[in-house]
């Protein structure tokens, strides 16, 4: 007698397609995952390039400025944007802070904070540079300038920020010489009798102008000193202002030499104002 027994792979074949095709379905689903997050960390890289670019140009311009811009009788031209802006003209929200008083002067420009940004397209950088010097007056200080530039690049709805820090010192030696004195002016040069001679000077000094030592020697006539008048600061302050004297004499004309020393008793003389 013959026996029939029941076969018990019926099925399998189509139990094992569904296990295969799941698989390879999953390893598709999850290489395109992979594919599309590398492809969108590929994009991020390329913006975030473009805010690093940026951001070196935020440094560029500062370094530009503090190079080209240098005014007269100064040593950098940092603190010419805190003065005249039109330096440059891309600069925009410029602001400057004093760290000690007299610290962002256009001539010695030694403890000053100054932050300013430019926009351009999808583009922008904030800079901020401190200038920093320890301790004022004493030989071979170190000037200390640290730059911050922060580049931003908005790519649609994504914004994309990146930052470069840049610094450097040297040794800041005080000055040897004395105040500049400029833009100088005596009004009027001849007179009569009983009308004023107004004298008028700027005197800058990155140490400080000492206000007894501001004189004007009148003459008449040139080299021959008939008085000396004190000048006393009209505008600014020590390290940087206006100083006004007034004279009156007998008819004649007359020259000034003005006299000015800083702190540390250097001095200087500007002949027939």
């Amino acid at each position: 007698m013959k026996k029939h027994f029941k076969n018990s792979q019926k099925g399998i074949s189509i139990y094992l397609t569904i296990v295969i095709t799941a698989t390879i379905l999953s390893i598709v689903i999850g290489i395109s995952l992979i594919l599309t997050s590398e492809i969108k960390i590929a994009r991020e890289i390329g913006n975030s390039v473009v805010s690093i670019y940026a951001a070196d140009s935020g440094i560029e311009n500062a370094l530009y400025i503090d190079r080209k811009s240098i005014p007269m009788e100064g040593t950098r031209g940092f603190c010419m944007l805190c003065h005249y802006p039109s330096v440059c003209p891309n600069c925009q929200g410029i602001q400057c802070a004093e760290l000690v008083e007299g610290g962002c002067d256009l001539v010695s420009c030694i403890d000053c904070d100054i932050s300013f940004y430019s926009i351009f397209g999808d583009k922008r950088y904030d800079v901020n540079a401190s200038i920093k010097t320890t301790v004022q007056g004493a030989p071979g200080n170190i000037s200390a300038t640290v730059i911050k530039s922060f580049g931003n690049y908005t790519k649609t709805a994504s914004s994309f920020s990146r930052a470069i820090e840049v610094s450097f010192g040297k040794e800041w030696i005080p000055p040897s010489e004395g105040p500049s004195i400029y833009n100088t002016s005596a009004v009027p040069r001849s007179t009569p009798l009983g009308v004023e001679i107004t004298i008028l000077a700027d005197i800058s000094d990155a140490d400080g102008v000492d206000p007894a030592s501001v004189i004007a020697e009148i003459q008449n006539p040139d080299e021959n000193t008939i008085d000396n008048i004190p000048m006393v600061l009209y505008s600014g302050n020590e390290f940087q202002g206006t100083y006004i004297g007034i004279w009156t004499g007998p008819e004649g004309v007359y020259y000034a030499d003005i006299t000015a020393c800083d702190t540390l008793a250097n001095c200087t003389e500007r002949e027939n104002v």
